[in-house]
């Protein structure tokens, strides 16, 4: 019997290139992204049933290595790359993180957060069924 599990990875640490201007993105600087997926899991206790999370964290490394001017561009990337990984995948929210912007103002971070759908309607709610 399958399920619709939540699975999550905060924190990963990475570094790319990015930023508006030209001389920012020449920069390596580092990002945190977090990912929140919701998956079909066949409940089979084995790897195959569900989604290997090396493989999305291989996706995060991909994207990453490209330049981007606008965080809003590498999370839709991330995403993207992700819901692509395996059917089992419904949805994918992405977050990439940039601590300590280069802005006027003091932030801890600045951020983007984007959310893909294998059917266009968003997040299921909790014991929601997949798209047929």
């Amino acid at each position: 019997m399958s399920e619709v599990v939540r699975l999550g990875i905060d924190g990963v640490h990475v570094k790319g290139h990015i930023g508006w201007g030209e001389e920012e993105r020449r920069l390596l600087r580092p990002l945190l992204v977090d990912l929140e997926l919701q998956v079909v899991y066949d409940g089979s206790g084995e790897l195959a049933g569900t989604v290997d999370l090396e493989a999305v964290l291989k996706v995060v490394e991909e994207k990453v290595g490209k330049e981007f001017r606008l965080l809003e561009d590498l999370a839709v990337e991330i995403a993207a790359g992700v819901l692509a990984l395996s059917p089992r995948v419904i949805s994918v929210r992405t977050r990439v993180r940039k601590p300590l912007p280069p802005v006027a103002a003091h932030l801890d971070a600045e951020w983007a957060e984007v959310v893909k759908t294998r059917d266009g309607e968003g997040f299921l709610g909790a014991g929601g069924k997949p798209p047929t």
